[in-house]
């Protein structure tokens, strides 16, 4: 079944600091599905936590109360079957890998221009990322980003915190935290460029960047669907070989 199942009128649950279908040994010990919303009004429930509020510098999965979800059949937090009243679910901080779904669930198989469906976190938009302007800089170490989330001011409460991440392989789950961003509501549905630093990798960075969006009512969204590929190869970061 699942590794955590809430269910009808499940509200205020903290579900941190867990090992979800993997062993902190490495063995998979997966589920069908990591976590599952179901039903009713299952609202303002936190799994993981806010990356802006930790040094990332000093977290890695297992420590503190973000979580790790692997291994499992279906999507690692699958809110699909969750209804309309079931809002609030904050989705941030956690390591997803090797599940067979996607990381997060909600439903979706395209953006929903200007975010007006009803549904589990109000069908929250995930970020599109423009892959032709989102790279890695070797000579600053920064992330290059563009984005928009399209979602009207109307239909989610603003500010957007968006999350950064390196999928695991190119699929729709973050494996590895690379930093956060501020969406305004003067933005809403517009291309927003800007950079980061992400936390030191220790071997480079190569990989699918993929990013979450979560506005100020805690309604976090999937994955995106189509991120953008961005290699920094430690060897030549210097030029020279």
């Amino acid at each position: 079944g699942s590794g955590v199942w809430l269910t009808n009128q499940a509200t205020n649950k903290q579900i941190q600091a867990n090992w979800i279908g993997a062993h902190p040994n490495g063995q998979s010990i997966g589920n069908l599905r990591g976590v599952r919303i179901s039903g009713s009004a299952v609202a303002d429930n936190s799994i993981g936590f806010q990356f802006q509020n930790i040094d990332p510098d000093a977290w890695f999965p297992g420590a503190g109360p973000g979580n790790v979800i692997a291994n499992n059949s279906l999507a690692g937090v699958d809110l699909s079957q969750a209804g309309d009243a079931s809002t609030g679910n904050m989705i941030r901080g956690n390591q997803f890998y090797a599940n067979n779904g996607t990381g997060i669930d909600l439903g979706m198989t395209q953006p929903d221009p200007g975010g007006a469906s009803s549904g589990p976190n109000n069908q929250m938009n995930f970020p599109e990322i423009d892959a032709a302007q989102t790279f890695f800089d070797p000579e600053t170490d920064e992330l290059h980003f563009r984005y928009r989330v399209q979602t009207s001011a109307a239909n989610a409460v603003y500010a957007l915190g968006i999350d950064f991440y390196l999928a695991d392989g190119n699929t729709s789950e973050g494996l590895t935290y690379l930093g956060f961003d501020l969406y305004q509501s003067a933005q809403a549905g517009s291309w927003k460029t800007g950079t980061l630093t992400p936390p030191t990798l220790g071997e480079g960075i190569e990989g699918w960047i993929i990013a979450t969006a979560t506005d100020s009512a805690g309604n976090t969204s999937q994955f995106t669907i189509d991120g953008a590929f961005a290699n920094q190869d430690l060897l030549f970061r210097d030029r020279f070989q």
